[in-house]
């Protein structure tokens, strides 16, 4: 059993991974080992944290380094949720403003684009609109995916960059497993006309990108001449 220092034992706490690895419990980490609290909006826990690697790499004997992050801002989640949508506002010009809840987002949104770091769902397929559009971004493998299946089972169109690499991956991609793997369809094959997409604008659509390179680039171009062929 880990005890702190003066023989109290650590806290019966189980930490979940932010990677998607297996979860810590904090009690049965043995030393020696360096567990340290750090939070993102704390600048001199940024400059910390990288020298905790090269310090267990180092070490003399094995030692383990546990980093708990705290997610919450020191204003509490709306304040946080307030400061992001003001720095894209700032930083890139688009007009974001921050809500409440995953489902006050989407609600009769066209376009909804995923790209969070949650191993877990974050949205809830009851909450999108027909005709909605879906790019996730972020994990969208089995056991650790910020969509869940009522997402796919809600989906009249799958389609991926790469169903090949989708298969691949380990864990594989959500979407291409059964009895989903049957219905995800081939972007390339889409938009050389080989394969169907949509067949109506109530239909919900799902892409679940690989992060192929040219992807974007190709997508780019044709968007904008179908923009310059409408002026």
């Amino acid at each position: 059993t880990a005890r702190a220092a003066g023989g109290s034992v650590l806290p019966e706490l189980t930490l979940s991974c932010l990677t998607g690895g297996a979860p810590v419990v904090l009690r049965e980490v043995a030393g020696p080992a360096v567990i340290t609290v750090w939070a993102s909006w704390c600048p001199p826990c940024r400059k910390d944290l990288p020298a905790f690697q090269p310090l267990s790499e180092r070490a003399p004997v094995p030692l383990q380094v546990v980093g708990l992050t705290s997610r919450a801002h020191r204003g509490g989640p709306q304040s946080l949720r307030e400061a992001f949508a003001a720095r894209v506002r700032a930083e890139l010009g688009v007009p974001a403003r921050a809500v409440a809840d995953p489902g006050s987002a989407v609600a009769g949104r066209d376009l909804v684009v995923l790209a969070t770091t949650s191993p877990t769902p974050v949205l809830c397929a009851a909450d999108l609109s027909p005709g909605t559009h879906v790019n996730a971004v972020g994990f969208k493998q089995r056991d650790r995916s910020e969509f869940g299946t009522d997402l796919l089972d809600t989906a009249d169109l799958l389609v991926t960059d790469s169903p090949a690499q989708a298969a691949d991956y380990q864990p594989p991609m959500l979407a291409a497993t059964p009895p989903y793997a049957g219905r995800l369809r081939d972007l390339g094959g889409i938009l050389a006309g080989a394969v169907p997409g949509r067949t109506t604008a109530d239909q919900i659509s799902v892409f679940c990108s690989t992060g192929l390179a040219g992807t974007e680039v190709f997508l780019l171009d044709a968007l904008t001449r179908v923009a310059a062929a409408a002026r």
